[in-house]
Formats: C-alpha cells, structure tokens, sequence
C-alpha cells in the first residue's frame, strides 16, 4: 500500500516537472516576447 502510494506521488512529481520544463522551454524559444534575452541569442 505505502509503495503504491509512493510510486504515485512519484508520478505526480515527475509529470509537473516536465510540464515545468516545457513551459520553460516553451517561453524560452518564444518568438514573441519581449525581453533582452532574445537579443544575446542572435
């Protein structure tokens, strides 16, 4: 029971990361924003 607990919080865990990093990366490559970031990369 503790284990299968365990592996779902797991679960949850791993699947906000991922929906964190591809937010992130989502902004990061963003062709539309409009901070200085964009420039450094050019």
């Amino acid at each position: 029971m503790l284990k299968k607990n365990n592996e779902k919080v797991e679960n949850i865990f791993t699947d906000g990361m991922s929906n964190f990093f591809t937010k992130l990366l989502l902004f990061v490559f963003s062709p539309n924003k409009d901070n200085g970031f964009d420039d450094n990369l050019r």
